[in-house]
């Protein structure tokens, strides 16, 4: 990389709501997570870097206030540099969704253009996601949820490719995978709901996602999801507060995936030896790519470069700073935690494009 680029590289910061557990780590909107997933493949393709700042969901830091005062999650704010078509990100501020769209766009990343005819059509098949989640969590009809699984998986069996549009993530995955993660986590806690382990194609999916660092890297463990939901429903069972953190990252050990063929005579046994293996791999390779550093008492938020690999406390009023690292061949974008104030994104009930 050339000292121009170096210098000219843009950089960003992404604003996103805290877990209500404890104020500090990665909290379960799925809007935040999507404009995260955006943000990581830029970061991914040399086009931007950037650092994301939790907030609570209480007050938020004056520093943020003065930038965005709409209360809307995620914020994103310019740094420096330009786009390769020379357009200035310094100073720009973006809260709202057409803002968000608009800032992103100006990359021209081909992998995250949004108008597309593909885009559209995908967008529209799981359109009512959100909603359609929401209600079934009040009322217990489950058949509009399973129509929404069954579009997606007959769209995944016709196109035959390991995301929604092609065999690599696309914004339409941005939006689609975090959401589909709310309805495994939370719809198997809460209501006992699960994605029909006969949807083989929309599973495959799943299981793609799983082994995208854009997403497992920008997940929320599932005690933070199911909190977001288990207020809206009657639940029994032990409070998010208590359970234990784990992220779900892998699919079912008895739903059998033929990589090949639909069609293909294979030994089910075999099968799904194979495929659990492959599962457990990706989970200790995941293990062994990330790595925590804590900085107690810290004195700012951290940016990471990804150039040189250097951590830097790089702003005021934080109390605690906890960088999760990527793997070395991934761009070195980090997650950080601060105890900076507050965000308010009233997500739960909005279409994915909203």
């Amino acid at each position: 990389m050339s000292l121009e680029t170096k210098l000219t590289i843009p950089e960003f910061e992404l604003w996103i709501k805290a877990s209500v557990l404890d104020k500090t780590s990665k909290g379960a909107c799925p809007l935040c997570q999507q404009w995260y997933m955006v943000a990581y493949i830029l970061a991914e393709n040399k086009l931007a870097s950037f650092k994301v700042i939790t907030v609570p969901d209480s007050n938020p830091p004056k520093i943020l206030r003065e930038k965005s005062s709409s209360g809307l999650f995620p914020v994103v704010i310019g740094v420096t540099g330009a786009t390769q078509d020379g357009a200035s990100v310094q100073g720009l501020v973006a809260d709202e969704s057409c803002e968000l769209e608009q800032f992103f766009q100006m990359f021209k990343c081909p992998l995250l253009k949004m108008d597309s005819s593909e885009q559209i059509v995908a967008l529209n098949i799981f359109l009512d996601l959100n909603t359609t989640f929401n209600r079934f969590l009040s009322t217990d009809s489950d058949r509009r949820l399973n129509e929404i699984m069954s579009n997606l998986n007959n769209h995944l069996k016709e196109n035959e490719t390991k995301f929604m549009i092609g065999d690599e993530l696309t914004y339409v995955d941005c939006v689609l995978l975090p959401r589909l993660q709310h309805v495994r986590v939370a719809g198997s806690i809460l209501k006992n709901y699960d994605i029909p382990r006969t949807m083989i194609y929309l599973w495959k999916y799943l299981r793609n996602g799983y082994e995208a660092e854009a997403f497992f890297n920008t997940c929320p463990t599932d005690p933070v999801i199911i909190s977001h939901y288990q207020k809206k429903v009657a639940f029994r069972g032990r409070e998010a507060s208590l359970m234990k953190e784990t992220t779900t990252l892998t699919i079912p050990n008895d739903i059998i995936l033929d990589t090949k063929s639909e069609m293909e005579e294979v030994d089910d046994v075999e099968v799904q030896d194979v495929e659990v293996q492959d599962v457990v791999n990706n989970v200790d390779e995941l293990s062994e790519m990330t790595s925590n550093i804590s900085v107690e008492n810290g004195n700012g938020a951290v940016d990471y470069n990804y150039d040189t690999g250097e951590v830097n406390v790089v702003s005021d009023n934080t109390t605690e700073v906890i960088v999760h690292e990527v793997h070395e061949d991934t761009p070195d974008t980090v997650i950080v935690t601060s105890d900076l104030g507050n965000s308010n994104h009233n997500d739960s009930d909005e279409n994915p494009t909203d």
